[in-house]
């Protein structure tokens, strides 16, 4: 049964054992084959590519889960903040886990059960250098449980994202040149997860999780209507003989609705979303040998972006100098005599 229960995990794009970030964390990601790490533009990009965190303008929570076959079910919750100055935050925890395992100590025991789990701690940064540049890294930490025994570790993946970020800020004209013109609407990815790993040890067993590379490229084509393509393409490549590819596609009919479909390790999938206001929902789909594996994912922005918080700034000072300036200015003159009157000089 756990044998089974891997090759669920590997049929989902993990080019390694026991490699739980491969598995996905979000519907959307997985609607699209996994070829994420060129776009990585919402709260999963803590675990696909930190780098891609940067893109984040609103605060965002979003919730994934995923009922499995065979008593097996995967959860996240992942975490995204973008601060003024200094780049975006992200968190992120994920949870694969089986249960109804049966233990038994001798044959005249009356068995006893129990659950298997591998669980996911990350928290990520990203920075933007310039107009075409950002950079991320996460932190991770890791625990495996099985019947009475349990193993921890720590891994850091660190990642990068070249983008024409200045698209989004209409801030760079570029010359009426086709090559230049087609090169813009496109962005690379690439994200060396576990460059940084320690050993665990569940009971006489060591286990080190081996350095994977992904490298990733996605178009995005625009049309007047307001709808839009994106195609992507992923390679992941680790020590393991075999690369994994992943091909995906997302379609936007509106800002509301969006069509996808991935496929990956021979086997394809399929998914939508649906945005409203500051409400997501998305949903995927995939064939395995054992059945279908139905993925979830909600999500909620709140707050301000940083663009909105600086115009309401603007806004306000326009409105005292219209309205405020002389009574304020009036105020501050009638203080500062008062204090000058008391012999508080540094005051006034």
């Amino acid at each position: 049964l756990i044998l089974l229960i891997n090759s669920a995990v590997y049929a989902e794009g993990v080019s390694n054992p026991g490699d739980l970030a491969g598995f996905g964390s979000s519907a959307r990601t997985s609607g699209m084959g996994g070829a994420f790490t060129s776009i990585a533009d919402d709260p999963s990009a803590v675990i696909y590519n930190p780098a891609g965190l940067s893109q984040i303008s609103k605060t965002q929570l979003n919730a994934f889960y995923s009922p499995m076959f065979l008593n097996t079910r995967c959860g996240a919750v992942e975490f995204a903040h973008p601060t003024r100055k200094f780049g975006v935050l992200g968190f992120g925890w994920i949870k694969l886990a089986s249960g109804g395992f049966e233990a038994r100590k001798g044959p005249e025991e009356d068995p006893s059960m129990f659950d298997v789990s591998d669980q996911m701690g990350i928290i990520g940064y990203s920075y933007r250098l310039g107009r075409f540049l950002s950079v991320g890294l996460n932190a991770k930490y890791r625990r495996k449980e099985v019947y009475n025994e349990s193993a921890n570790s720590f891994g850091a993946d660190a990642a990068v994202m070249v983008k024409n970020f200045a698209e989004e800020e209409k801030a760079v004209v570029y010359p009426e040149n086709i090559f230049i013109r087609h090169l813009k609407k496109m962005s690379f990815g690439a994200v060396f997860q576990d460059a940084v790993a320690t050993k665990s040890r569940l009971k006489n067993l060591d286990e080190k999780y081996p350095m994977v590379r992904r490298w990733g490229v996605s178009y995005l084509a625009e049309r007047k209507d307001g709808s839009a393509l994106v195609l992507s393409y992923d390679l992941e490549d680790s020590l393991y003989p075999d690369k994994t590819h992943h091909v995906g596609a997302e379609y936007f009919l509106n800002k509301m609705i969006s069509l996808r479909t991935g496929y990956q390790n021979d086997a394809l999938s399929l998914g939508f979303g649906v945005s409203y206001d500051n409400y997501l929902l998305d949903y995927s789909l995939s064939a395995h040998d054992l059945g279908v594996i139905q993925k979830f994912s909600l999500g909620m922005r709140f707050g301000r972006t940083m663009e909105e918080l600086q115009e309401i700034r603007r806004t306000n000072i326009e409105k005292m100098t219209r309205k405020q300036a002389k009574l304020l200015s009036g105020q501050y003159y009638t203080q500062g005599m008062d204090q000058y009157s008391a012999k508080k000089y540094k005051e006034a």
